[in-house]
């Protein structure tokens, strides 16, 4: 078949990779990458070439690096029954989250390949690796995806904002990541209700908001589950169309750097919200939440009529 069209990631000028092929540690930035980062990129190969697309596909490379620390690989087998278990059971290894897990390096995957050649038939072992955040438990997922600091940020230490963001993150009960390309992917789940879910992450990426008022900024909601790392791929797909869209018009709008920029949000994030925060936009433009309500100002609503809650001092005493 033709070669597939790939796209290489770049910082400040520098090649960093293509990324269909970068381990986590890679896709996360990390300077401590070691053999172990060419024995997963070979996997991917080695997986294409068994089945005849990547392990991790997107459709833009922030999707794909988003991909690569959210979801689990999945095997060659479930794309081709006829693989040779162990010859899943080795691609599994090299594609393990955890490097600790893969082979040590390119020598070693050439010496368990020889010895493959010499076996008629084998077991494969269990499935090994950390687990990534995707489980066979359907559960509510919110991905908030920040840009990269531009030269208008040039006073502003990387450090200082990582550390920042990740304080906010952390009181959010969320986890942050740092992409590769400089951008920051801040992943909020749980076992709330989805309303309760999106109020959270809302929350959350506000609370970044006023601190990084004019860098752009994208939020998605949805649900998640390992079969196939299907729904899971959907919400980093649909987060990073709308990032790369929110990213496009900051670049074609003059930006006033009195004001804060609104949060692009999809629309499962703005149906999920209520009337305590501010979201507007249209179906050209789409939603964009500018920020959240005083209490006194918001009006409590039922099935979209303003109601007032008043008259159950009896039904409080008894509670108490």
């Amino acid at each position: 078949r033709d070669l597939r069209k790939t796209q290489k990631l770049t910082s400040t000028g520098v090649p960093m990779g293509t990324p269909e092929y970068m381990s986590p540690e890679q896709a996360r930035g990390s300077h401590d990458v070691d053999a172990r980062a060419d024995v997963f990129a070979l996997g991917c190969v080695l997986f294409e070439l068994l089945t005849g697309r990547v392990p991790f596909e997107g459709e833009s490379p922030m999707a794909v690096l988003a991909k690569i620390l959210l979801e689990s690989a999945p095997r060659p087998s479930d794309l081709r029954p006829d693989v040779p278990p162990v010859i899943d059971a080795l691609v599994a290894r090299m594609l393990a989250k955890d490097r600790s897990y893969r082979p040590s390096d390119a020598a070693a995957v050439a010496l368990e390949l020889e010895a493959l050649q010499r076996e008629t038939a084998g077991v494969a072992p269990p499935r090994v690796g950390t687990p990534a955040l995707t489980s066979s438990e359907r559960r509510v997922l919110s991905v908030l995806l920040v840009g990269e600091l531009d030269a208008d940020h040039a006073d502003t230490a990387p450090d200082y904002v990582a550390k920042m963001v990740g304080e906010l993150v952390q009181a959010h009960g969320g986890i942050l990541e740092t992409l590769a390309d400089g951008c920051m992917m801040i992943i909020l789940r749980g076992a709330d209700a989805p309303t309760d879910q999106a109020v959270r992450a809302a929350r959350c990426a506000l609370a970044i908001r006023h601190h990084l008022r004019d860098v752009p900024m994208a939020l998605a909601t949805g649900r998640g589950e390992r079969a196939g790392g299907v729904l899971v791929g959907e919400l980093i797909d649909r987060i990073a169309r709308g990032f790369q869209d929110e990213h496009q018009l900051a670049r074609e709008t003059v930006v006033d750097m009195t004001e804060t920029k609104p949060i692009r949000i999809d629309d499962v994030t703005a149906a999920l919200l209520d009337d305590r925060f501010d979201v507007r936009g249209d179906e050209a433009e789409g939603a964009k939440l500018f920020g959240e309500i005083e209490a006194r100002e918001a009006d409590r609503t039922l099935l979209g009529r303003s109601l007032s809650m008043v008259g159950r001092e009896a039904e409080l005493a008894t509670l108490e």
